[in-house]
């Protein structure tokens, strides 16, 4: 769950008030395991031109999954560096296991991950929707006295 401590440090004009699932700014990150949240925060300022490619499908897919758009954009820059990783191997990463901007891991997600393209709104509704939010849920089911925000960090 390391990948949603990095979500406060995106909130580049994507966190609008949807927090059913939690407030990005109400986390407490700390970064990247060498860096900490400094070397997070230069990756963030890095990836600003690839996430922006995709600000429309993180806000769509935000909207209809009521989870802030920055979550989801940090997971793109923690995942795939807002997709230019993937782009030489044709949306492939994590030694050809993973598949997308949100890398959908193609052996144990269950997903159909390669049926959309990787860098679609198709691959992150399908990952918000039918990964990431069922995985916030279980999670806050299974500390039920944990806060909204503490189960999305």
């Amino acid at each position: 769950m390391q990948v949603f401590l990095l979500c406060a440090i995106v909130a580049v004009g994507y966190a609008a008030p949807r927090t059913c699932h939690g407030d990005i700014n109400n986390l407490h990150p700390k970064g990247k395991a060498s860096g900490g949240v400094a070397a997070s925060e230069a990756d963030v300022a890095y990836d600003i031109p690839a996430l922006e490619r995709h600000r429309n499908c993180y806000q769509a897919s935000a909207d209809r999954n009521c989870i802030q758009a920055s979550v989801l954009a940090a997971i793109a820059s923690r995942e795939s560096r807002g997709g230019t990783l993937l782009v030489a191997t044709g949306g492939w990463g994590d030694n050809h296991n993973a598949w997308g901007i949100m890398q959908c891991d193609v052996r144990y997600s269950g997903l159909p991950c390669t049926s959309v393209p990787w860098d679609s709104c198709e691959h992150i509704e399908m990952l918000v929707n039918r990964l990431l939010v069922p995985y916030v849920n279980q999670v806050h089911n299974k500390f039920p006295s944990w806060s909204l925000d503490q189960a999305l960090q």
